[in-house]
């Protein structure tokens, strides 16, 4: 969804990712298409088959999202100072729902996040300031309110956003999804040459019973300068 001062952002500030977020039996990747546009992928966890991308949608944003959250099929994507609101309910036909400016007000040290606070509240915190974020009824319509900066938040916001996660490159597997019969982790594999080192971020599926690979698919890659 990668330590890359993640207070400014998750990624650099002008990538194509790759930034994944996941909830439930879905992952959302923010990448580019061939030609360079920036769009988000979805991929169904589906034991009934091998992991592709299902479907895409413009991203509102031209690099990788600074903060994530999710409410049922809708996932609230931060960058800088606007929140993209996207229905991926439909994994063939993601679509934006709403593309939210945030009110520039003071310097707001931390990490972005976007927390949820009610059932369906969430505060959202950028680098310029805070907004409280709302859906309203059944097919949402979504608003932002002002709130005023707390103590309080302050200190969350100097705790790492625990999709923070998706991102960073440990060396280790990160699970985002068990079933009965497989296992579903986020992957990186990293390449290192003189001056450079190439972090490849890769989804598998393995089978819990025999730990073997079923399925695999490359996010994307990464370019580290090495000095």
């Amino acid at each position: 969804m990668m330590v890359l001062a993640f207070g400014a952002s998750i990624s650099r500030a002008d990538d194509c990712g790759p930034t994944p977020y996941a909830y439930e039996n879905r992952v959302i990747l923010f990448a580019c298409d061939k030609s360079g546009v920036p769009e988000l992928r979805v991929i169904v966890l589906d034991d009934a088959g091998p992991l592709k991308v299902t479907g895409r949608v413009p991203s509102t944003a031209k690099r990788s999202f600074d903060a994530a959250a999710h409410l049922k099929n809708f996932v609230m994507l931060l960058t800088w100072n606007n929140v993209g609101v996207y229905d991926f309910e439909d994994a063939h036909h993601p679509t934006l729902v709403a593309s939210l400016a945030l009110k520039e007000r003071e310097k707001f040290p931390g990490y972005p996040r976007i927390d949820k606070i009610a059932a369906n509240k969430f505060l959202v915190v950028f680098a310029m300031g805070a907004a409280e974020l709302t859906a309203q009824g059944d097919a949402p319509k979504w608003s932002l309110g002002d709130v005023q900066v707390t103590p309080d938040m302050q200190k969350q916001s100097m705790e790492l956003p625990a999709e923070f996660r998706f991102t960073q490159n440990t060396g280790a597997a990160l699970p985002v999804r068990e079933t009965a019969q497989f296992r579903y982790d986020l992957v990186w594999k990293t390449r290192t040459k003189p001056g450079e080192g190439i972090d490849r971020q890769l989804l598998r599926k393995t089978d819990r019973k025999t730990q073997q690979t079923v399925s695999e698919l490359v996010l994307g890659t990464r370019l580290e300068t090495i000095d």
